[in-house]
């Protein structure tokens, strides 16, 4: 079964009824422009909070189980068959900043690794959310050997690879497009965003024309539901955005009044 997340709008209903009958319009109608406001504000309110910010997660993220490496200093590497490691002339892999030096084991020395094996050793340490776990960031001691569990690449290759992952990015936000397409109302979403929109998210629409029934958003994605507290927030602030148009229609009906009165 997927951990969907489901948005039922029916939650603050009397306000927008409140609403639709001050400005004249059909509850119906109030009702399918609420949904597609809230449907873009879960948009934009879900991670990533941008291409970039995505871009640079995705970056670290993936940093946690590969480090890149220079191909001039990967290619001066040479296999000490007795510690059963890669190591340069120096008699070690790398020394830090700090002074520390580390080494890595010889199947984790990828100078040449292909995409297709940097997503076999990926996936090995992907969640349910496809973050990367810590076990890709462990080290162990043996002698004057300081060993990472990380695998060696190119630079080149890594960042051809991170720009492969992150066209993944946006499907989280994507599940809430549908109804943006469906319903009037919300500002049109970036790209990177509909182009996951396909099948990620769908609307229960059971509302009749006098306004009877409820319309439910869906985000299919199977993670959606982890963030169920921005979903709570944004109803609860689509709540109070009606309270507001409520007051200045009440506010600007009052000025109306008083124009017509003198």
């Amino acid at each position: 079964m997927k951990a969907e997340i489901i948005t039922d709008v029916t939650s603050y209903r009397r306000e927008v009824e409140r609403y639709a009958a001050l400005t004249g319009t059909s509850l119906k109608e109030a009702m399918e422009e609420s949904v597609a406001i809230l449907a873009g504000t879960l948009a934009r309110k879900f991670p990533p909070k941008s291409l970039a910010q995505g871009r640079k997660a995705i970056k670290n993220d993936l940093k946690r189980i590969f480090t890149p490496v220079d191909k001039n200093i990967a290619a001066e590497w040479e296999m000490n068959e007795g510690l059963g490691i890669y190591t340069n002339q120096t008699g070690h892999v790398f020394k830090t900043k700090t002074g520390a030096i580390y080494a890595v084991d010889g199947e984790l020395h990828r100078p040449n690794a292909s995409m297709r094996e940097m997503n076999a050793h990926h996936l090995k340490y992907r969640d349910s959310r496809g973050r990367v776990t810590r076990a890709g960031s462990r080290t162990r001691d043996i002698g004057r050997w300081r060993f990472v569990d990380k695998m060696h690449v190119k630079a080149s290759t890594f960042n051809a690879y991170v720009k492969f992952v992150s066209i993944s990015l946006g499907s989280l936000k994507s599940g809430w497009a549908p109804a943006t397409y469906r319903f009037k109302g919300a500002k049109e979403l970036p790209g990177w965003i509909r182009r996951h929109a396909s099948d990620n998210g769908r609307v229960i629409d059971a509302m009749k024309k006098n306004g009877n029934g409820y319309i439910e958003i869906v985000n299919e994605i199977p993670y959606a539901s982890r963030w169920a507290s921005i979903n709570a927030s944004v109803v609860n602030s689509q709540k109070r955005m009606f309270k507001k148009r409520i007051y200045y229609e009440l506010k600007k009906q009052a000025k109306e009044f008083e124009r017509r009165s003198k």
